[in-house]
């Protein structure tokens, strides 16, 4: 399993589907909202149901690694430590940050400010990982992202208001992702992907119920019917996709995979046009996936390349050379 992770094409599948089911949280969370009476309920609230749905989320991946897998917790302080500064950055701080701007930010801007963690990443990539440098077909990847993500909200009210407990929260949530990919990406070596996300995700959404204490109670008592399944069902995603996240970044370079978030508001959108009512699905988001997919295949242009020769190599080898 692990040879296929680390094979392009494996990492390719793994990283779209981990950013689809993150897109899939969309529709999800605004309709779990509507039914819970969350859309304006304060920072306390977010952040508490946050806290319930990543500590189930981490239960989830517990269950799988030790049970299912069979995986032995390591036994070290570094893997403590480690697992909660990532947990710090990667669940607690982002989703902080996350909830609470884009509770005050139009639907537009979120999706254009997200995209902005993709060029954190990469850049970040480049001055903290040697042998993840920028070049140009980063630098046109990343350009065709953001346009794809214009594309699908163009004509959506945008305006260039600026307030930093709104759209600056955005912008601070997708530097706080870059970190925490940055530091999966350096301190995964040695330890299982599925048990470095669930400890970052306990210690993170821990921090969250502790922030969101007041409310905890009141949230929870909120889940019933179809907003619980809702719940359960964000809860089983982020587990999931966090999960397959972790283990893409085990094996590839991080400015390499950060492209692939570019689907995530993509995915949001078309589901968005799926299940909620008043979206639909339009040329626009067409375009964007389009110019997104020319996006990841800049990106990834060389290895894609020297892929391919290789491939080719081997069929002539192991083909017509084998035969004669």
């Amino acid at each position: 399993m692990s040879e296929w992770i680390k094979s392009r094409r494996g990492g390719f599948t793994l990283a779209v589907t981990a950013c689809v089911l993150w897109g899939s949280a969309y529709p999800v969370l605004k309709i779990c909202f509507k039914d819970m009476g969350l859309v304006n309920a304060g920072a306390k609230s977010l952040v508490a149901f946050a806290g319930l749905r990543f500590l189930l989320a981490a239960g989830i991946i517990w269950l799988i690694s030790l049970i299912f897998l069979r995986l032995k917790i390591p036994r070290s302080r570094d893997y403590l430590k480690r697992s909660a500064i990532i947990g710090l950055f990667q669940t607690t701080l982002l989703y902080y940050f996350f909830y609470n701007g884009l509770a005050v930010t139009s639907g537009m801007k979120s999706a254009i400010l997200n995209a902005s963690g993709t060029f954190f990443l990469v850049v970040l990539a480049h001055f903290l990982l040697p042998d993840d440098r920028l070049n140009w077909g980063k630098w046109i990847g990343i350009l065709m992202g953001f346009l794809g993500i214009i594309a699908v909200n163009w004509g959506a009210g945008f305006d260039w208001d600026f307030s930093m407990t709104a759209e600056g929260f955005i912008i601070v949530c997708c530097l706080f992702a870059s970190i925490g990919d940055i530091l999966t990406k350096k301190w995964s070596d040695g330890v299982h992907p599925f048990l470095l996300n669930a400890a970052q995700m306990t210690f993170g959404s821990l921090v969250l119920l502790w922030l969101g204490r007041e409310e905890v109670a009141n949230v929870a008592a909120q889940l019933e019917g179809r907003s619980l399944m809702l719940f359960l069902y964000a809860a089983l995603l982020s587990a999931l996709a966090f999960s397959i996240w972790f283990s893409v970044l085990k094996y590839h370079k991080a400015g390499e995979v950060a492209v692939f978030r570019f689907v995530i508001p993509l995915a949001g959108a078309f589901l968005s046009s799926l299940f909620i009512p008043g979206e639909q699905f339009s040329v626009k988001l067409l375009l964007g996936l389009l110019l997104v997919c020319a996006g990841i295949v800049f990106v990834h242009q060389k290895g894609l390349r020297r892929e391919y020769i290789e491939n080719q190599r081997n069929v002539t080898e192991g083909g017509i050379f084998h035969e004669q």
